[in-house]
């Protein structure tokens, strides 16, 4: 491997200087759609709260909000029209920390990136946990980068 380039679960990844802020950026991670066109949102935290806000966007769409978790119940009040009926959590119970969405049928404009941001209680802006961007092809697959 040259200087600098690792290789992560399969895939190459290269560890970038920002500002004194290393961020990991892992490259052509790929998923495949279930036969459905249902594709997994992924985000995880370590810390467990019972009072936890989740919160799914898509910078550039008015308003922004995929996805809603406050107050122990999804929140739809600023959800995009696009992603109505279309987005849930994986796991109801959120066990192990796990705040991913299921996104159902998935198209072409869907498309873009996607933040998860999560605050523990109600006192505590959500904090940015990763930053996926979904690009979805013909053939149904998807190809997502994480940045966390």
């Amino acid at each position: 491997l040259s200087s600098g380039l690792h290789s992560v679960c399969g895939s190459w990844s290269r560890p970038l200087e920002v500002s004194s802020v290393v961020l990991k950026l892992k490259c052509g991670q790929k998923k495949s759609l279930t036969r459905h066109r249902v594709f997994c949102l992924c985000c995880g935290v370590t810390h467990s709260s019972e009072n936890r806000t989740v919160e799914w966007t898509r910078p550039g769409l008015d308003p922004d909000y995929v996805f809603v978790y406050r107050n122990k119940k999804f929140d739809p009040t600023n959800q995009h029209p696009s992603f109505k009926e279309r987005v849930e959590l994986k796991d109801s119970q959120m066990k192990d920390g796990d705040v991913s969405v299921t996104l159902k049928n998935v198209t072409f404009t869907d498309t873009g990136i996607y933040e998860c941001r999560v605050a523990q209680g109600q006192t505590k802006a959500p904090e940015l946990i990763n930053i996926t961007h979904l690009r979805v092809s013909a053939g149904e697959c998807v190809f997502i980068t994480t940045l966390r």
